[in-house]
This record gives structure tokens, sequence and C-alpha cells, in this order.
């Protein structure tokens, strides 16, 4: 059945940004190569619905940048060059690295590491998705923490927390990220991430050495997923090695 003419790349993007941590200056449009924003920050301030941001290679930390990372209620993509060169680095910010909220379109990460997130609440220590869809592509999650120490109440996903969210990950390796509780009663859950309601698909993807832990004061043990722990909804693992996780 021929329903009509469909245009062959799809929707267009409203807008492409650029940024680029040692060359960039976040005084420019940042619209063309040669002129690069300096900051994520200053790029997601820019962004309209449905734009592209491509990152320069390099390391963008947070004595630039203001972490939390926020995407919120636009589609947005964040596409490196690769994941050894392109590094988003909260160390330091005591902040999750990135979070993507209350957004369905098809919302990006591409080529890129995300690391140093440190989050001293229940949800999420790198990433934290709420009520979205997000495409992560050829990425490293790695050295990613949350941690919690209310009593009875746990802590959920090191390096990535979904809730009520559509998530598909593809050759992406999750690596060093724990979840903690540090109270009386509060377990850690999903040291490499945690899923709770909608949809998950992953792909091709390696879980090594991430961790989830109880250790209050008085007593430190096991937690739950080590490499992954699913709270609700439906998830489906194509080709995933899980390596020298623990609880």
């Amino acid at each position: 059945v021929n329903l009509g003419y469909h245009y062959p790349a799809g929707l267009a993007w409203n807008l492409e940004l650029w940024v680029h941590p040692s060359q960039g200056d976040d005084g420019d449009t940042g619209t063309a190569e040669d002129h690069p924003l300096k900051s994520i920050t200053r790029a997601l301030t820019l962004a309209a619905p449905r734009t592209r941001i491509h990152l320069a290679a390099g390391r963008y930390t947070n004595n630039v940048e203001t972490f939390p990372l926020t995407i919120n209620d636009r589609t947005v993509q964040l596409l490196g060059t690769n994941a050894a060169q392109t590094v988003i680095d909260a160390g330091g910010a005591t902040s999750q690295a990135l979070r993507v909220l209350d957004t369905f379109g098809h919302n990006r990460l591409a080529h890129l590491t995300v690391t140093g997130g440190s989050y001293s609440d229940q949800f999420g220590g790198g990433i934290y998705c709420r009520q979205c869809h997000l495409d992560v592509s050829h990425c490293v999650i790695a050295t990613n923490e949350v941690r919690w120490g209310g009593q009875y109440q746990d802590s959920y996903g090191g390096g990535l927390y979904a809730l009520r969210s559509g998530v598909n990950v593809t050759e992406t390796i999750f690596d060093g990220n724990r979840a903690r509780g540090t109270a009386y009663s509060s377990a850690g859950r999903g040291g490499g991430l945690c899923f709770d309601a909608g949809y998950m698909r992953i792909v091709r993807t390696v879980f090594r050495n991430n961790g989830a832990r109880f250790e209050a004061s008085s007593y430190t043990g096991g937690g739950f997923g080590g490499a992954a722990y699913l709270e609700n909804g439906v998830a489906r693992f194509y080709g995933v090695l899980a390596i020298t996780n623990h609880i």
C-alpha cells in the first residue's frame, strides 16, 4: 500500500550546536563548527526542541560546567567524537552528571564517557532519566556513585537510573559504578543501572566491576544487582557480558 511520499531523512533538526572545551567561547553563537561554545551548560540553555549538540574531544569538567547537565522538556542529542576522547566529568560537583526529564523525543547520548557523578540521594549517580526516551550508544559510563543514608530507604542505579522511560543501550560499557546504602536497612540496588517501569533494551553491552552494597556503620553486606537491578517494566538483553560485578 502506498501511503504517500516519505522524506528519507525524517524530521529535520531545528538547531545544530558545536562545543569545544578548550577552543570555544560561550559568548559565541555555537552554530558553526569554527565558532563553537565552550560549555555544554551554555549549549543546553540555547537548545531548542530537536537540537543536536556536537562535542569536540576534551574533558567537560566542573570548573566550567554546571552539574547536573539537564535536558528538560525538549529533544536533545549529545554527540561526542569517541568515548575515549570526549569525557563529561562531574568529579567534584557532588551531583549527578546528567539528567533527562520529561521528554519523549529522540534524545541520544553517543560516543562519549560519563564519569564522576556522585549523588547523595536515592536515585541515579551518573545519569538520571525520568519519563523520557533515551538512546545511549557507544558510550562509557564509569566511576559514578549513588549513596543514601536514610533508614529503610535504598539507593538505586549507580551508573544510570531510569523511571517510567524507554531506554535503548547499545555497545556501551558500564564500569566501576556503585550504589550504596549507608544506614540501617538501607541497601544499594543496581550498581551499573536500575530500571523502574517502562521499557529497556540492552544490546552488545558490558557490565564490569560495578557494585551494590549495604554499608551501615555496624554492618557491611550485599545489596541487590551488582550489574543491574530491574524493579518493574520490560527489559531485554541481547549479547550482554556481565563480569566481576559484586554485591
